[in-house]
């Protein structure tokens, strides 16, 4: 970081912004880590808005609890996870009696930061102001919650959190979210193999992730995979594996953005061949080296999609009634259980379900004949079998007799077909069905 006062006008921000993003992507093309390229350029971001502060407001802007405002970084910029050309969100958060003072002064920060070409998204508002903002508009809950003082008055801030904390409802919060996601869907396709899927808005892209963390945010407050795990949302190898998807998906975006000189999501054709090459892929005897990544791409988002759905399945809130009914509807199957929703392996079925494939392929073969679904415990214990045994541990008489079963019969839904489409996206989801069909 340059010495204070060694920035001292808009070129020289410009500058050192142009020569520190340059050395971020020469970093990046030598091959460093996804997460340190996102943590440097939100690290540089942060930099340039002090320094900005520090031209429209005087040296000492910075001095928290001196102020009756505080610069606020919220959405992916509060997460700390910039892309190359990602929108940066600020928010100056004044008292209702500083309005006017700090009014040209922000204005002048946010036309810096417009000229030094960010994608901005800027706002001026009183603790008051978030408050209405957070009761009437979603999006804009979800960027107050990942809120992160820059500089400033910490006291100001700190008093924003609370409110919006002690007015935040997470049921509520959860259930919209559920329906957005939902929305989302609908708009960008509601598939991971996608022919030219978009890294951040597909499903299993990088929103499906920010959809785990929010479910984090809005019960424990905090976005942390393990914390998640602590609290029951995800099981340890669940959050390894969002771990290490994120890391890919940003390694992925960052070079779209990189190689673009723009904000590009789109992973087009082209781009499909582009980074095959520079993921190091060469191709097998039946396999292009773009098939293979493409391959490898949609395994990775459909995991995490799955690990998605799965995770606000848990966080849904179930009525007393409900649990109840299923309670006494319950049907056993053998190593099953049944109710009118769900089908599910027995608790003292679980560890022989986890050794037997042809127990899991009974599971989904079940789940069809009753139109069901499988019950979550018992989709991560398919997922598990699915991860764990060969292909070849799959090709067997009776499991073959199961699959052809759900094949052959159209199940108890009126369309037939439908029913048979659910159970495979279903077998899909844990990765099962990839294990059954030859590649």
């Amino acid at each position: 970081m340059p010495a204070p006062g060694s920035l001292t006008s808009l070129l020289d921000l410009r500058t050192h912004q142009e020569r520190e993003f340059e050395r971020i992507r020469a970093r990046h093309l030598e091959g460093a880590p996804s997460p340190f390229i996102v943590t440097s350029l939100t690290d540089l971001v942060d930099e340039i808005v002090e320094y900005a502060a520090a031209l429209a407001f005087g040296p000492d802007a910075s001095e928290a609890g001196t102020v009756p405002w505080a610069v606020v970084a919220l959405g992916g910029y509060g997460r700390r996870e910039l892309n190359p050309f990602s929108d940066v969100d600020v928010m100056f958060l004044v008292e209702p009696g500083a309005r006017e003072q700090v009014q040209a002064p922000s204005a002048q920060l946010f036309q810096m930061l417009w000229d030094l070409r960010y994608q901005l998204g800027h706002s001026l508002r009183t603790v008051d102001d978030c408050l209405e903002l957070a009761k009437n508009d979603l999006t804009a809950q979800t960027a107050l919650m990942e809120a992160r003082l820059l500089l400033g008055s910490r006291p100001l801030f700190d008093q924003c959190r609370r409110r919006l904390t002690a007015a935040f409802r997470a049921k509520a919060f959860l259930r919209a979210k559920r329906e957005e996601r939902k929305l989302a869907f609908e708009r960008y396709g509601d598939t991971t193999s996608l022919l030219e899927p978009n890294v951040k808005r597909s499903p299993g892209g990088l929103r499906d992730l920010h959809a785990v963390k929010w479910v984090g945010l809005a019960l424990h407050q905090t976005a942390d995979w393990q914390a998640l795990a602590a609290g029951g949302q995800l099981t340890a190898s669940e959050a390894d594996l969002l771990q290490r998807h994120q890391a890919m998906l940003w390694q992925i975006r960052n070079d779209l953005h990189f190689h673009a000189g723009r904000a590009t999501d789109v992973l087009s054709f082209d781009e499909q061949q582009r980074l095959a090459e520079a993921f190091g892929y060469r191709g097998e005897r039946h396999l292009l080296p773009v098939e293979q990544f493409m391959q490898f791409y949609y395994r990775m988002t459909g995991e995490v999609r799955a690990i998605c759905d799965r995770v606000y399945e848990r966080a849904a809130p179930r009525r007393r009634e409900a649990r109840w009914v299923d309670w006494f509807l319950t049907r056993r199957l053998g190593h099953f259980l049944l109710t009118d929703q769900t089908i599910a392996i027995r608790p003292e079925s679980r560890q022989l379900a986890s050794e037997t494939p042809a127990l899991v392929m009974k599971l989904y073969a079940l789940a069809h004949q009753h139109n069901v679904d499988p019950a979550d415990e018992s989709s991560r214990i398919a997922a598990a079998a699915a991860e764990q045994f060969p292909s070849s541990a799959w090709h067997t008489t009776e499991i073959g007799r199961h699959f052809l079963a759900i094949l052959k019969a159209p199940g108890r839904s009126a369309s037939g077909g439908g029913a048979i489409a659910r159970t495979l996206r279903s077998m899909h989801k844990v990765r099962l069905l990839g294990r059954l069909l030859p590649a």
